[in-house]
């Protein structure tokens, strides 16, 4: 059987300013997100999660995160998470985790969210900053393997 291809993923510092003021754009806009995601349909929604190699200790220990986009499937207003799923899952995880699996997680877990409706892109903070370095070929190729065709304004 073959494999899909490896997920492309990029090494972030912990001390890239954009990235921290990118995640913090993330969370102070979380209602936003879930408002989103409690939407009629037309919209796709994504949480980017952190994830560690269980084999490097305690989840609470530092060490290399992995950084993955989940499909969001719905919101549990009850207890206040939200239900992802796996599309895409790095070599390094897949002993723990396949495309398909679904995951519940908190609103404290989620690094950045995308909401595209009909190619229209909101949020993806931290997307805005990978593409702003990309050369304009790169960034359309992002924007076609993401099926954006505009970015909202950042509010």
């Amino acid at each position: 059987m073959d494999r899909p291809p490896e997920p492309s993923f990029t090494a972030i510092a912990a001390s890239d300013r954009e990235y921290q003021a990118a995640y913090d754009a993330a969370a102070r806009s979380m209602q936003e997100f879930q408002s989103y995601v409690l939407g009629d349909g037309t919209q796709t929604c994504f949480a980017k999660l952190a994830f560690k190699d269980p084999d490097e200790g305690d989840e609470n220990e530092p060490g290399t995160r992995i950084y993955l986009w989940l499909r969001v499937l719905a919101y549990d207003s009850t207890d206040a998470v939200y239900l992802g799923e796996f599309f895409e899952v790095p070599s390094e995880l897949c002993q723990w985790h396949h495309v398909g699996q679904r995951l519940w997680f908190d609103t404290e877990d989620v690094f950045d969210w995308l909401v595209n409706i009909e190619g229209t892109a909101y949020g993806g903070f931290t997307l805005r900053v990978l593409r702003s370095r990309l050369p304009e070929a790169e960034q359309r190729e992002l924007d076609e393997e993401l099926g954006v065709k505009c970015w909202s304004e950042v509010q």
